[in-house]
């Protein structure tokens, strides 16, 4: 993920996150009672989960807004995907909070899936498994 510009770039408005996935990428459902996020896909296919079971195919040029509080989980379909997240400086703190920096923007080496050990959405900082940073699970 890359963060251009960051909440402290803006003056504490907005981040803007760029994301890329590789297939099968996906978040867990959550919420994020104080945090809204608008997803901008610019390349792959990305299916997002969103309140009541409602799924949404999104396809390159598709704009997906989440308003703060609704359930939203996503994962890439195609075989790469690139997203552009507009979220809130309390949801960037988690996400560095959460990640390692990336050496290279480029995708790193397939983890194992969810239940084959510990992958990518897997991990809890210093075995605390509550939910950080305003996110609930």
């Amino acid at each position: 993920m890359h963060t251009n510009p960051s909440a402290e770039q803006t003056g504490g408005e907005y981040a803007l996150t760029e994301q890329l996935l590789s297939k099968g990428q996906a978040t867990p459902l959550h919420s994020r009672p104080e945090d809204a996020e608008t997803f901008c896909v610019l390349e792959g296919e990305v299916t997002f989960y969103l309140e009541d079971g409602q799924l949404l195919a999104a396809s390159s040029g598709a704009v997906v807004h989440v308003p703060k509080g609704a359930a939203r989980a996503y994962r890439a379909d195609s075989e790469s995907a690139r997203v552009l997240n507009i979220t809130t400086p309390q949801h960037e703190s988690f996400f560095r909070a959460a990640g390692e920096p990336a050496q290279a923007r480029t995708l790193p080496p397939q983890a194992p899936r969810h239940g084959q050990g510990h992958g990518r959405g897997e991990r809890t900082r210093g075995g605390d498994s509550r939910p950080p940073l305003g996110i609930e699970a």
